[in-house]
């Protein structure tokens, strides 16, 4: 049987939804852009003894980023759009977030920075998010 690429894009798509499940935007197509730090210089994440990233982050509403670290390992959240789950560790002091499995709804001004995360450090109320050794964001304590 021949399977194209069309074909296995959309059921990636179909098991990234069941996975994560999907919503509807609550607002309207001009919905705020999330807010975010975001840095243009890379920083290296930093080592040492980290704090617990356990808890609520970002804003939990349409059209605004926010995590959600359990501690059973796994993190929920969503870019303001797209919804995503995967997996955390505490490697040596920093915490390491495992692949993350993400909707791809189309929402128009989106940064779907958020989901590009490999690991975060907690600075206070504020978790600094890392993709590699760049810092993209950061999302206060909710």
């Amino acid at each position: 049987m021949k399977t194209t690429r069309s074909g296995l894009v959309a059921i990636a798509l179909a098991v990234a939804a069941v996975l994560t499940g999907c919503s509807t935007p609550q607002s309207g197509p001009s919905a705020p852009a999330p807010t975010a730090s975001v840095s243009a210089s890379p920083s290296p994440a930093p080592t040492g003894a980290a704090a617990s990233p356990v808890g609520s982050w970002g804003e939990n509403v349409a059209g605004k980023p926010n995590a959600v670290f359990n501690s059973d390992g796994t993190v929920t959240g969503s870019d303001g759009c797209n919804h995503f789950s995967g997996t955390w560790t505490d490697s040596g002091g920093t915490i390491e977030v495992g692949a993350l499995v993400s909707t791809l709804m189309a929402c128009s001004d989106m940064d779907t920075w958020l989901a590009m995360m490999t690991s975060v450090v907690v600075d206070g109320d504020t978790l600094v998010v890392y993709k590699g050794t760049e810092k993209i964001g950061t999302l206060a304590r909710a």
